[in-house]
């Protein structure tokens, strides 16, 4: 399963990697903020995305899955 995970505390996207590492899935990019990750997840067309609900800069998770909802 390709993966993306947005989120913004190091610690929580390193045990991410490491966790869905072990399990066989490949992390294809990382974010820290919603507006980098809506312009990455139109590139990438990932299987399934980690949100975090507090994230860097305007827009916070819901509003990042809203954006997303319809690419």
């Amino acid at each position: 399963m390709n993966i993306i995970i947005v989120e913004n505390d190091s610690g929580t996207i390193m045990d991410l990697k490491t966790i869905l590492g072990n399990l066989g899935h490949e992390i294809l990019n990382l974010a820290s903020s919603g507006e980098e990750a809506v312009e990455k997840v139109g590139d990438l067309n990932p299987d399934l995305i980690s949100i975090d609900l507090k994230l860097k800069g305007d827009m916070d998770g819901a509003e990042f899955a809203e954006a997303i909802r319809y690419l």
